[in-house]
């Protein structure tokens, strides 16, 4: 029966090339049949790194770089391609009709049509016209439907007409990274062939309809990111074959069942962060022992820490931070400890819970394969010294919490690590020059601790180095010129410590720098001329040190500004009328300097409130607002 649906023309030239999944700008999304279990999936390889890895870099982040969201998904190691055509021109060589809901005038069949040979298959349920070594490596022995609209770009709400192919074929839905609204269909309900169910990331509503429950086949449910809201349907968490279920960063509330353990026993992964699921997290979790990938983070789960977490052997990210955990009085962070015994484990995050007491020295027997560590923000005491035999980390976060004693020039063991962040705890001493050995590090977070001492010129040879910041210490002495030859570097930031010297004249190499900020220290000489080479400079901050001088005309190519901040110096000279030819400079202070001359009349010093000035009492004219005394025009021109 013939259907309305929305027409879009895609070229198919390029089809078989494997799109790239974590570009921001998704390409024309491609019809692609899919070969399910080439090799039987029971668990990660070890010798594997973890299922995406660009996406664990780009959610493993929390604290000042971002929040931590490692909702990785199974599907990965679960599904490979199989179309297998060596004439890509002539099969796909026609317009793409992109078809899912009822907006054009055609009908399933005749969008299946447009696809030529391959796609007989969604219609007639025969694989023999599949290519060979495509159709013998299939797990099923007949493959009746396969439907992957994943990154197409669809809209509108999912079609009715699609329930024709549910009643006892269809086997494999994706149509993950779209625009499809409404609700989950309640026909999916009735697919009671379904394995593959994957609805990700798409602006639907409502909640999970519990009649999905009665899809007792399915191995993967994965409706991530899709605006979804309520409570999920008990029937959920009873389909029992299920490996991945991945409801995260949705709206649900309400609880985990405490039995999941138990009715789902096969998972292998299990994602539901950034949700508002409340009680305590599920007893019975031990249960499912071929857990790989656990994912409870960002909700409102309290009480403790499951004791016999560590009896999942084969964990490989276990995520329980943003939550109100906390440590049992007498236990402590003892639960740790179990964790020794997951060798495969790769992500641990803890961060941002109430946990508190010292770190056991068992730590230091955790997996070499731990790449990533976040127990930051909790109430955590003691040293650091038990992570430096941790040689596989690339991220340690273990900020705002209540470290104390000198880092440990140990750390220079983590010859792996990009980003370090130690900031917000009680650190003393100097900062180990041993860091300049971890020439992979690319964020270094120091600041808010008690370190003294110079910042050692070592760190130069951080060359990938983005960000450094070092603010809010004691650290003293001349600013290395090495460390501010870095043209990596994004974010500099050495405010509010007793820094003495000038502005090295280098800092014009970073020419990636978009913050400099080195305010509130004794800083002297002149602003350097060479910052007009920092041309991405959106924000600078050289207030309360003494520097003097003119501000420098060369920084008139700083047109990326957005804030600017040289008050309670010892500048001299006129206001520089390039000022007001930045049209992104937003704020600007000036004050408490010796300037004099005319205050310019435009950009900027328009709105009283978006500058200062107050302080330069050779400053006249302006705009009336401002009260200042008219400027006096030159003899020769009465």
């Amino acid at each position: 029966m013939p259907f309305p649906m929305r027409i879009q023309l895609i070229n198919f030239i390029h089809a078989l090339e494997e799109p790239a999944r974590y570009e921001p700008v998704k390409p024309a999304a491609k019809l692609r049949l899919k070969r399910l279990f080439e090799r039987q999936f029971v668990r990660v390889s070890t010798a594997k790194k973890i299922a995406g890895d660009e996406e664990v870099a780009a959610h493993c982040k929390r604290e000042n770089s971002g929040d931590f969201e490692p909702s990785f998904v199974c599907l990965e190691n679960m599904v490979q391609n199989f179309v297998e055509d060596e004439d890509k021109t002539a099969k796909y060589s026609r317009n793409r009709c992109n078809c899912f809901n009822r907006n054009c005038s055609y009908s399933l069949d005749d969008e299946l049509d447009s696809f030529g040979d391959a796609c007989e298959i969604l219609k007639d349920g025969d694989s023999s016209g599949m290519p060979g070594a495509a159709r013998n490596t299939l797990p099923f022995a007949e493959m009746d439907r396969v439907i992957d609209l994943n990154y197409n770009h669809l809209v509108g709400e999912i079609s009715e007409e699609l329930s024709s192919l549910s009643t006892n074929k269809l086997k494999v839905l994706y149509v993950s990274v779209n625009e499809l609204t409404g609700t989950i269909p309640l026909w999916l309900g009735n697919a009671s062939s379904l394995l593959y169910l994957s609805m990700a990331e798409n602006n639907l509503h409502g909640r999970v309809p519990s009649k999905l429950g009665s899809v007792s086949s399915l191995l993967l449910l994965q409706i991530r990111r899709s605006y979804l809201s309520g409570e999920v349907s008990p029937s959920i968490y009873n389909i029992s074959p299920l490996l991945t279920l991945d409801i995260g960063d949705n709206q649900f509330y309400g609880s985990i069942p405490q039995d999941i353990g138990l009715t789902l026993s096969n998972l292998l992964c299990l994602y539901v962060g950034r949700n508002q699921f409340t009680t305590h997290l599920p007893v019975s979790l031990s249960n499912a022992s071929r857990l790989q990938k656990i994912d409870f983070g960002d909700n409102h789960f309290t009480k403790t820490m499951l004791k016999d977490i560590g009896s999942l052997k084969d964990l490989v990210i276990l995520a329980v931070g943003g939550n109100q955990l906390e440590t049992d009085d007498v236990e402590g962070l003892s639960f740790l400890t179990s964790l020794t015994n997951c060798s495969n484990l790769q992500v641990l995050d803890i961060g941002s819970n109430r946990f508190k007491g010292e770190s056991p020295s068992s730590i230091a027997n955790f997996s070499t394969a731990l790449q990533e560590l976040f127990a930051g923000q909790n109430q955590i005491s003691g040293s650091i010294q038990v992570v430096t035999n941790l040689i596989g980390l690339t991220r340690l976060v273990i900020s705002r919490n209540s470290i104390t004693g000198e880092i440990p020039k140990g750390i220079g063991k983590l010859q792996r690590l990009e980003e370090l962040h130690l900031h917000e705890n009680r650190f003393s001493g100097a900062v180990p020059g041993i860091i300049g050995n971890i020439t992979k590090l690319r964020r270094l977070y120091l600041f808010k601790n008690n370190l003294s001492g110079n910042i050692p010129r070592s760190l130069g040879n951080c060359k990938q180095l983005e960000v450094l910041s070092l603010y809010g210490n004691n650290l003293t002495g001349p600013i290395p010129k090495a460390v501010v030859s870095l043209s990596a570097t994004i974010d500099f930031n050495l405010a509010h410590n007793s820094m003495t010297g000038p502005l090295p004249m280098e800092v014009g190499d970073m020419s990636n720098l978009v913050e400099l900020d080195a305010s509130n220290n004794r800083l002297s000489g002149e602003i350097p001329s060479t910052l007009s080479k920092c041309i991405m400079l959106e924000s600078l901050s050289l207030g309360h040190d003494l520097f003097g001088g003119r501000i420098p005309s060369a920084l008139s190519t700083l047109k990326s500004l957005n804030f600017l901040d040289l008050s309670r110096n010892k500048l001299s000279g006129q206001i520089p009328t390039y000022l007001q030819n930045f049209t992104l400079l937003q704020y600007l202070n000036l004050s408490h300097n010796n300037l004099h001359g005319e205050v310019p009349q435009e950009g900027v010093f328009i709105n009283i409130s978006s500058f200062s000035i107050v302080g330069n009492i050779k400053l006249c004219g302006g705009i009336k607002n401002f009260g200042l005394p008219s400027c006096q025009l030159p003899e020769e021109e009465i």
